[in-house]
């Protein structure tokens, strides 16, 4: 107990800044007590708050025609900032939600929204689910002007994730290791961010779906230098039982419905000077950086690592990363409403 103190303390003492130490002790105290809200105050530290404003003064104008799509916590953290908030009734996907009451208001299914309001306005309040339910609305004819879509309040600092300039600085001969790219996008992230000016990019995603729909972008729009892989990353090469779907969220499961292939890092990189590795890989960060410790060693690479998938991954990640180098300095950023997308940055 007392060695696990005193590496919470040397974690602390590495975090260069009020914001991040207000992260990580907001995602320390969720971690012990399962309270999410103190996630919801680190949430609300992100915000823009003048945007969500001006935003919920127009919708006061239209309670009585507004649909909320989203009951989940996103909701909650509204509620929290703007008591007073009026509207008619919710719209989700979660079946165990549709027919109940939360706070007073019927959840409908999207079915039965399309029916009865298709006339309504419409705020958009799931992060998780933002961009599936903005392509829903406008595939329905929902027009523009009737929707408001909470991502706008946060979208500035979301289109910085895992690419921090302030925090992360550009350097020579970028080789970036992307673990776990989706559709893609933080490969073309990660091109803007260092403005072209990087060796090599080596991506990986072990969903085939999700691979099939990078490799398609890629085909259309190509980028240099660029070694995609329908791979997933570990601490070795193996095959592993994974859980997927055309969807983020695809993981590594006991019970999977598919084997993908691994490799570790320090395999991948091989001789390479890798300067920049980023993680988003649903919960297997821990295994993926033990692969990673040659590399992390020899390079001292800048490191994007998700700190959420596991309530413990916010003191075994940066714990075990000093243990490689003890000279790494920590920031924490958050994107998301709730306790979704932390992220720890290492330089």
């Amino acid at each position: 107990m007392v060695k696990d103190f005193e590496m919470t303390r040397e974690v602390y003492s590495h975090l260069q800044d009020d914001l991040s130490r207000f992260i990580y002790e907001g995602r320390v105290m969720y971690c012990l007590t399962g309270d999410i809200s103190y996630m919801n105050r680190v949430s609300r530290s992100v915000l823009d708050r003048d945007l969500l404003d001006a935003m919920m003064k127009e919708l006061a104008k239209i309670s009585d025609r507004l649909i909320v799509r989203g009951a989940g916590n996103d909701y909650s953290v509204i509620r929290e900032l703007y008591p007073e908030f009026d509207f008619k009734c919710f719209c989700d996907y979660d079946p165990t939600k549709i027919g109940q009451l939360i706070d007073g208001r019927e959840v409908l299914s999207p079915e039965e929204f399309y029916r009865q309001y298709a006339d309504h306005y419409v705020l958009v309040n799931s992060a998780a689910a933002n961009g599936e339910i903005m392509e829903e609305l406008k595939g329905h004819g929902i027009p523009e002007e009737r929707i408001y879509n909470l991502a706008k309040a946060y979208e500035a600092i979301c289109d910085r994730q895992y690419f921090e300039k302030e925090i992360l600085p550009v350097w020579e001969n970028e080789v970036f290791i992307d673990g776990g790219c989706y559709d893609g996008r933080t490969v073309r992230q990660f091109v803007n961010y260092c403005d072209g000016n990087y060796k090599k990019i080596y991506s990986l995603e072990p969903d085939p779906d999700n691979y099939e729909v990078a490799k398609t972008g890629f085909e259309k729009e190509p980028v240099r230098d660029l070694a995609l892989l329908n791979k997933g990353l570990w601490d070795c090469s193996t095959r592993l039982s994974f859980s997927g779907g055309a969807s983020q969220g695809a993981r590594i499961s006991d019970d999977g419905s598919f084997t993908i292939e691994t490799l570790s890092v320090d395999e991948l990189a091989g001789e390479d000077k890798v300067t920049f590795i980023k993680m988003d890989v649903e919960g297997a960060e821990y295994k993926v950086l033990l692969g990673a410790e040659k590399t992390i060693r020899r390079d001292h690479p800048k490191l994007a690592i998700s700190i959420y998938h596991k309530l413990e991954d916010i003191f075994e990640l940066p714990e075990l990363i000093l243990s490689m180098q003890q000279d790494y300095r920590f920031y924490l950023r958050h994107y998301q409403l709730g306790q979704y997308e932390t992220v720890l940055y290492a330089i």
